[in-house]
């Protein structure tokens, strides 16, 4: 059985997002689980039984989220005793789908599962057809209703990022200022390899420093 880090190599995804996508995946921080336990970075509990040995979380960074000063999204990948692939899943908007769902199955790029970003919003989904259904309100999201959200704050970041009228103001105008029609076409491809992937415990305290960057930025008019 490989290393926890060599398998969060071997299994790194690749992520395609939208042509017209103002905000690319900047890293990933992983965690192997080999054992039933709360899921490093988000809220829910992973479940690890047979034929389940370990499923490695990725936690998905993006410096922001068309509707927010930044964004956490998930890939759980789920492997058997022999480190064959299992199952994928994605996050979708605080909650979680499953990559096999309505006939579907996780796509492979030499080996590394494959998932595209919802636009703007960025939900991880295994195939751009599950986003047909949500066209309207993507749209709606990536344009009038761009930066609505201000600067979020997670069970994550709670208490250790600023969140102020002031910051929430200077994030609307930012993310107004990039609001986009989707192309709907998903040709932006994103390895998460070599420095844009590392373990969750690196990536954790990154976040909040990297979130009131942003906001000193913005207040300086430096973004």
């Amino acid at each position: 059985m490989q290393t926890d880090q060599a398998i969060a190599r071997s299994f790194s995804p690749v992520i395609y997002c939208d042509d017209h996508e103002p905000f690319l995946p900047v890293c990933a921080g992983w965690s192997v689980l080999a054992a039933t336990a709360p899921a490093p970075s988000f809220q829910r509990e992973i479940e690890v039984t047979p034929p389940v040995a370990r499923v490695i979380e990725y936690a998905v960074w993006f410096d922001w989220d068309i509707g927010h000063l930044n964004e956490l999204e998930q890939l759980w990948v789920y492997l058997d005793a022999d480190d064959n692939l299992a199952g994928v899943e994605g996050s979708w908007h605080g909650f979680y789908r499953s990559f096999n769902e309505g006939g579907m199955t996780a796509a492979l790029e030499d080996g590394h599962p494959v998932a595209y970003a919802k636009p703007g919003k960025h939900a991880l989904v295994a195939d751009p057809a599950v986003l047909d259904d949500s066209r309207a309100e993507c749209e709606r999201d990536c344009g009038p209703l761009a930066g609505r959200g201000g600067v979020q704050v997670t069970h994550l970041t709670l208490g250790r990022i600023e969140k102020t009228p002031e910051a929430d103001a200077l994030a609307r105008a930012y993310l107004q200022q990039r609001r986009f029609a989707p192309a709907w076409r998903f040709t932006r491809r994103v390895a998460l390899t070599g420095d844009r992937l590392m373990p969750w415990e690196t990536l954790a305290p990154e976040i909040p420093r990297r979130v009131n960057d942003w906001i000193a930025r913005l207040r300086a008019g430096a973004a």
